[in-house]
């Protein structure tokens, strides 16, 4: 082929041209085909989710996914790439609800007869049955296939989009159940109940790994923590203290149905009180066996006396009498005791309105009625308790627990002497009324930042190694941990309160004490052991109080402290962020968290609120908080198989390496067990089906739900695999309603994309682990995890065959990324509009530059990196060394008509190959290599090369290519990058610029001709050591150089080939002796000037080992010295010289002559002349072959004034010095220029510069 100079395309302009014809081609296919398949390279690509836009970050890793297989396909491997789709998942449900308007998870129903959810407002919000949801969600996931086809094709990647798996498909989702099934009769997967990170705006637990593998999942905000005061009672609920004196009280003892008032345990009550001073009443009510309500008040209020002081006790119906009597007082009294009060209507539960003893019914029932002012009642007691006795009625419970509640009451528990409180002596009734309800009982003082967790609130813990204080604050007594006190007894303005300490004891004395429990409004649950203190080792004096709040249904801690004392959760608000008990039934909690903190404090059970900022989790995806709640959940056990997943981690190589043993073995170590069950709509279906005897069916595949149901699906999607029910021996059984986690789905994709085992199961199986995964930092604690985790345990149970058995580990090599980051450092935003869009960026410059600036990055190190526009530019103009040398090469070529392939003898440093046809038996005849009468590869023997700078550059070349050879095999990137650009460097601002005159000269030598291949040789080697960062540029420049129809991409990567080391260490010493010069010749200080490098100097000197002729002439070149002297003895010459003018390490060591002679002035001006000649002839637009008429004019300005010493020559001796400068070098001027010198007849250009003080008219034809 003949080359033609100007015809480099743009890169905007062949990029695109070479996706088109990549695809014409099939080359991608082809590069797959040629390569055995037992020589496969095996690369798992980890889906983007289908929904998303692609941005600089899914590119980044798509680059990393294309150079590596390019590169490894190039070494004969073969790597199919196949592109993957993460179908389901909250993205995807977010996409489809905006679509469909949805604003609350609730309005999805799974039934008709679901009520509709209410807006803020109280209104009903549209429903949408949950068939027509998923439906719209499987026709949404096409969403943006073709945009991240397109982006993906400009970036130069090659994938297999057709054949792309998506983890929504049939296929996949039984390999998913398959697998479920696998690890369920393993032992890993188990059902149980956690806290997890819970979402209430998509009401399903979160992967803890998803939520933080960004920087951004903790957020600062702003929240109240509130100081709460629990009130220390004793075991039954009581204020611990005692009253001393009673006589000011007129105690009240109404008895209950068919009672009287010198039975049970009246006379022994009433003689008790009244000989500690009291007054007491206890009338026999009218008719008590056949009671009305109406009667039996009335005669309470004409019979007895009541006063402020009054304790009004009422048992059984006397307590329905006492709430009813009160209702009528026309004031307050001191106390109302309702003992075992009875039960109200609603709660009736079976026999409840029988008579025991007559078998009839209770007759007072329907003389009562039951529509209680519960607020009047409440305000009109200062103090309220309902005495419960543990064996009474189940029915009587919840019904005293109700009118605890709704008054206001506290509820103390016992067990009665005999059942009900019928018992003659009965003395808890007694040692609760005489308990101190105003008494300075203390409170321990409890920190929390969770004011939203206190009606749930079931215990208190302490340290029982710390020591506590009782201290005395305002009036009020309070205990915390001494070392809180200085911290905690502040005020608004963090000022210190004075306080009293009464006494100080270890915390194990509080443990086992009760507490009152926080007047909430909260139902709280039937145990025993609630509200009471318990020892737990997580309390810590670094913060807080040393007294902590539990709540077990909102907490790690809480949960498990719970759990180890047989108390369970205790929920208030339901999936949505709705609380559904206490008085704050109704409120979302995030919106109400400021609003629980001032109510506790108004009601006095808070002492104070702060407002601190801390960090706190936010879903990525919902913007929500999250909230750790605990929930009955499906768990793989990740805690049994640490081992494992650490020992498997040895075998995998990690690039950057500290993460090895830093972010994945630590995120291993400290992993809890693996939630999978998700309470959503749109992923795959758990595979579990419970029976109604309670027997767990797990199914491993369709062909088996098909034999136990006799159904077959479309679809196994919710809903239609929901109504799949089936029996065995007569129980049955119906699927969960819960869907897995979709990172095991991510998890499975090694083998769920070849629908292993149900298809490919060799293929698999032979190709297990894989080559090579890359993805951002962020999936090291995420997918990186979840596939180690899912297929390690897969292998160990010995699903996988004989491959597991082999290499437990699902992949051998790592490449983990950092995130792209905006140009001002923050995250990429379009409201920040912080960042440029790919296409624009690549069309702006290339996506060559910007692949090759991402690959070379602090990225590929793990790192964050700012991606500014000008480092792409940056990148661009550097790779675009290469075509200036190409345009160089093509320039000359043409004009000497330099061929390829050019003719070779064995005797040749260079020779050229045809390349013949290398496809394998089993390629496809479409796409095997019929070869191209152009497809030729070069070989050169360095050692018959003669010029040494053709021998410096191609042991460069091939010192290059093998380290960036040895990085690739070791996944460093970015040091296989690293040595490019300043190669480029050397290649075209040393090797192009000192072989200038190689090619100008007419004569056509050897010299000559190796310059034409070496140059060429370095060219095309370029190409194939680029084709995988820059594919685009690799292959124009293939082309360009070769004429070879065929992609350099089919080609072979070419071994690195011999380097002479002592060629490069004298070159390389050569260049550092002539910077180390150049610096001298720029030094200016008060004894010498900067000369320019175009005035010549005589002589310069350098010390150390001795350089060959060569060398030493290209110092003088360089340096633009007559003479380059070489000093055997260092020591003896610089006794003779200022040691300062050189450097002091003698391979190092230079000296210049810095002195200049009218001679040497007069050369100067000529390199002045023959410079603003060739600049006047390129903007003639001349060739660089074109020969010239040159006529050089100096003209005289007389001086304004004198010059100063060091100053230019005034301008009639400048002109004089010029005049002869131009008559002494006339022939030089003219050789250098391609000039004769003589007036043109006809002007191309003329101009007119300044030289050295001078004014040099230059004009100029074409000859």
């Amino acid at each position: 082929m003949k080359f033609t100079h100007g015809t480099r395309r743009r890169a905007a302009e062949y990029e695109k041209d070479w996706v088109q014809r990549w695809k014409d081609d099939q080359t991608f296919e082809k590069s797959v085909a040629r390569r055995p398949a037992d020589n496969a390279y095996v690369f798992y690509d980890g889906p983007p989710f289908i929904t998303g836009v692609p941005h600089h970050g899914t590119l980044l890793s798509s680059i990393v996914k294309d150079a590596v297989p390019r590169y490894w396909t190039m070494k004969g491997k073969r790597v199919e790439r196949r592109w993957g789709w993460d179908c389901h998942g909250l993205p995807a449900e977010n996409f489809v609800e905006k679509q469909m308007n949805i604003v609350d998870r609730r309005q999805i129903v799974t039934s008709s007869d679901q009520p509709a959810p209410l807006d803020k407002d109280g209104n009903p919000l549209p429903t949408i049955s949950l068939e027509k949801y998923i439906t719209k969600a499987r026709e949404s996931m096409v969403a943006n296939s073709e945009t991240w086809q397109g982006v993906i094709d400009r970036i130069g990647r090659w994938v297999d989009f057709t054949g792309a798996y998506r983890t929504m498909d049939k296929d996949f989702m039984e390999s998913v159940w398959w697998a479920f099934k696998q690890l369920y009769e393993a032992g890993k997967i188990y059902e149980g109940e956690k806290v997890l990170m819970y979402d209430t705006k998509f009401a399903t637990p979160v992967s803890k790994a998803e939520v933080t593998m960004d920087n951004d999942a903790y957020q600062t905000v702003t929240d109240p923590s509130v100081y709460v005061k629990f009130r220390l009672v004793d075991m039954n609920g009581r204020p611990m203290a005692q009253r001393d004196d009673i006589s000011q009280y007129n105690y009240v003892i109404l008895h209950g149905y068919t009672g009287r008032n010198d039975k049970n345990f009246i006379p022994w009550l009433k003689h008790e009180l009244e000989q500690r001073g009291a007054k007491v009443q206890a009338p026999q009510l009218p008719n008590t066996d056949n009671p009305t309500e109406v009667e039996q008040v009335q005669y309470v209020l004409d019979h007895v006396q009541f006063d402020e002081n009054t304790v009004l006790i009422g048992h059984s119906l006397g307590g329905l009498v006492a709430m009813r009597v009160l209702e009528k007082l026309p004031h307050k009294i001191h106390h109302l005791m309702l003992v075992a009060p009875a039960v109200l209507r609603q709660f009736y539960q079976g026999s409840d309105d029988i008579d025991t003893k007559t078998g009839e019914r209770k007759r007072f029932i329907d003389h009562f009625s039951y529509d209680f002012d519960f607020g009047k009642i409440s305000s009109q007691a200062v103090h309220k308790t309902i005495l419960q006795d543990n064996n009474d009625s189940e029915s009587r419970k919840p019904s005293m627990r109700y009118i605890a509640d709704n008054i206001g009451a506290t509820l103390c528990k016992t067990v009665a002497n005999k059942r009900h409180f019928v018992a003659e002596q009965e003395p808890f009734i007694l040692e609760t009324l005489l308990a101190n309800e105003d008494s300075d009982d203390a409170f321990l003082l409890a920190w929390t930042t969770t004011p939203w967790t206190l009606p749930a609130n079931l215990m208190l813990a302490v340290n029982p190694d710390m020591t506590y204080c009782e201290v005395l604050v305002d009036g009020e007594k309070f205990i915390l941990a001494k070392e809180a006190l200085e911290r905690t007894l502040q005020d608004e303005k963090h000022r210190p309160l004075d306080y009293d300490v009464l006494r100080t004891f270890p915390g194990s004395e509080l443990v086992g004490k009760t507490y009152q429990p926080l007047d909430t409004g909260s139902n709280w649950p039937e145990n025993d052991k609630i509200h009471t203190i318990y020892a737990a080792d997580f309390v810590s004096h670094e913060s807080g109080t040393g007294i902590v709040h539990i709540a077990p249904a909102y907490g790690e801690d809480d949960f498990e402290l719970g759990k180890a004392n047989g108390i369970a959760p205790f929920h208030v608000i339901d999936d949505n962020g709705h609380y559904t008990d206490s008085n704050y039934k109704g409120l979302e909690v995030w919106g109400n968290n400021k609003f629980i903190a001032k109510d506790l404090k108004e009601k006095g059970a808070v002492w104070k609120i702060e407002y601190i900022r801390h960090e706190y989790p936010f879903n990525p995806r919902s913007k929500q908080r999250i909230m750790y709640r605990a929930i009955p959940s499906w768990f793989f056990d990740i805690q049994g198989q640490k081992p494992l997943m650490l020992d498997e981690n040895e075998h995998i190589n990690w690039f950057p390496r500290h993460l090895k043993h830093g972010r994945f073995a630590k995120n291993i170590e400290q992993a809890p067990d693996w939630n999978l069950s998700r309470d959503r709509f749109w992923a795959t279906a758990m595979p579990v089906w419970k029976g109604d005897r309670g027997t767990v069916k797990v199914v491993g595949s369709y062909a088996e739900l098909k034999e136990l149901s006799g159904v077959e699906l479309d679809d196994y999607h919710r809903p239609w695999v929901d109504d799949i029910t089936f029996e065995i021996d007569g129980e049955k059984f119906t699927r969960i309603d819960k869907v897995l986690d979709c990172w095991f789905e991510s998890g499975s994709m090694p083998f769920a994309q070849l629908h292993y085992p149900f298809e490919n199961q060799a293929t698999f199986e032979r190709n297990y682990p894989a080559d090579f995964i890359v993805e951002y930092i962020g999936q090291v604690r995420a997918w990186f995890y979840y596939v180690h985790a899912v297929n390690a345990a897969l292998a160990e149970i010995g699903a996988f065959g004989e491959a597991g058995a082999q290499h437990k580990n699902a992949y051998s090599n790592v490449i983990t990324t950092g995130v792209v980051a905006g140009n001002d450092g923050r995250k990429m935003s379009k409201s920040l509009g912080n960042f440029t869009d790919p296409n624009e960026l690549m069309d702006k410059f290339s996506a060559d530059s910007l692949r090759f600036l991402l690959l070379s990055s602090p990225l590929l190190n793990g790192e964050d990196f700012a991606l500014h526009d000008k480092d792409v530019g940056d990148v661009a103009r550097k790779l675009a060394m290469i075509w200036n040398m190409y345009d160089f090469f093509t320039m000359y070529a043409e004009v000497d008509e330099f061929t390829f392939p050019y003719d070779t003898a064995s005797s040749d440093a260079f020779l050229v190959h045809r390349i013949t046809n290398t496809a394998h038996s089993d390629t496809p005849e479409s796409l095997s290599r019929t070869g191209t009468e152009n497809s030729f590869q070069i070989s050169v023997d360095i050692t018959k090369l003669t010029n040494p700078l053709d021998i410096w550059i191609i042991s460069r070349l091939h010192e290059l290519v093998a380290e960036v050879e040895k990085q690739m095999d070791a996944y460093n990137i970015p040091d296989a990058l690293s040595p490019i650009l300043p190669f480029l460097d050397d290649a075209s601002n040393w090797y192009v610029r000192r072989s200038r005159r190689r090619f100008w000269k007419s004569e056509d030598d050897g010299d000559k001709s190796d310059a034409y291949r070496t140059l060429h040789y370095v060219l095309v080697r370029l190409g194939y050591l680029l084709a995988p960062f820059t594919p685009f540029l690799a292959e124009e420049l293939y082309h360009n150089l070769t004429g070879d129809d065929e992609s350099i991409h089919l080609k072979d990567w070419l071994p690195a080939g011999a380097v002479n080391e002592q060629v490069l260490a004298d070159m390389a010493r050569t260049r550092e002796l002539i910077n180390n010069g150049l610096s001298l010749r720029m030094k200016q200080d008060e004894h010498q000037a900067s000369i320019k490098v175009r005035q010549p100097l005589q002589s310069a000197a350098y010390a150390g080992a001795k350089l060959a002729e060569y060398y030493e002439q290209i110092m003088a070149e360089e340096l633009n010295v007559k003479e380059i002297r070489w000093v055997e003895n260092q020591d003896e010459h610089l006794a003779d010289y200022d040691a300062t003018e050189g450097a002091a390490k003698p391979e190092s060591w230079i000296n210049i002559d810095k002195t200049i002679t009218p001679e040497l002035k007069r050369e100067g001006l000529m390199r002045e002349v023959i410079r603003h000649v060739q600049s006047a002839r390129k903007k003639a637009g001349l060739q660089v072959d074109d020969r010239i008429m040159l006529h050089l004019a100096v003209g005289a300005e007389p001086a304004s004034q004198p010059a100063a010493p060091g100053q230019a020559q005034p301008a009639d001796d400048a002109a004089a010095q010029l005049r002869q400068a131009l008559a002494e070098h006339a022939d030089t001027i003219a050789s250098e220029t391609l000039a004769t010198m003589q007036q043109p007849g006809d002007v191309l250009y003329q101009t007119t510069a300044t030289v050295d003080g001078a004014e040099l008219q230059i004009s100029l034809a074409k000859a």
